[in-house]
């Protein structure tokens, strides 16, 4: 069926059907197509409006990966949302022209990522995997040791990450702690672990 776009329009038009081929990827977790962390990047195309393409990998657990995806012809390409094993969803990026997400999973299992466009768009991306190592541990018993005076480059790599910091200090003394960067929120705790 074909129909005016608005109410009021008439007159002539053209229409023809293209054979597009078979969908590239599969669209579920079961469909899906594997990829592996550090390997070449993996070629997909948004092929219609409403095309949903999905990639999956097994994940180690309490370890940190970054799905990223690149278009080179539209701006409105590379949605993504990461899924663990239960189909829940860890992470989230909308549409763009270089999308990542980046995520601790849990626990080990089957993850995916569904890559779509905005419902309107179409063209091609290419997908990589990487594992993120994490630059400070996120316990006090795994906390890195820092020298008074001395500033540590950091990083969060995810949504919910957390650097522990340890250093040695002496009783009745007047200390600061500071960032640079982004906004973060800093609390101190004693050597018993309560909060300062």
């Amino acid at each position: 069926e074909t129909s005016a776009s608005y109410t009021g329009y008439t007159g002539t038009y053209s229409m023809v059907v293209t054979n597009l081929g078979p969908d590239d990827h599969g669209g579920t977790a079961a469909t899906g197509t594997s990829v592996t962390a550090a390997a070449a990047a993996r070629a997909g195309e948004i092929q219609f409006t409403t095309d949903v393409d999905t990639f999956v990998f097994t994940a180690a657990a309490n370890t940190v990966y970054r799905f990223s995806c690149t278009s080179a012809v539209s701006y409105d390409l590379c949605r993504l949302s990461a899924k663990n094993s239960s189909g829940v969803v860890v992470s989230s990026a909308y549409e763009n022209s270089s999308t990542s997400v980046t995520f601790r999973a849990a626990t080990a299992g089957t993850y995916s990522v569904e890559v779509s466009g905005d419902g309107y768009s179409v063209g091609s991306y290419s997908v990589t995997l990487v594992v993120v190592p994490d630059d400070h541990g996120d316990t006090p018993g795994t906390a890195t040791g820092v020298t008074l005076g001395l500033s540590r480059a950091s990083n969060l790599e995810f949504i919910g990450d957390v650097d522990y910091f340890s250093m040695t200090l002496v009783a009745g003394g007047a200390y600061t702690a500071s960032t640079t960067g982004i906004s973060t929120t800093i609390t101190v705790y004693d050597p018993s672990l309560g909060q300062v």
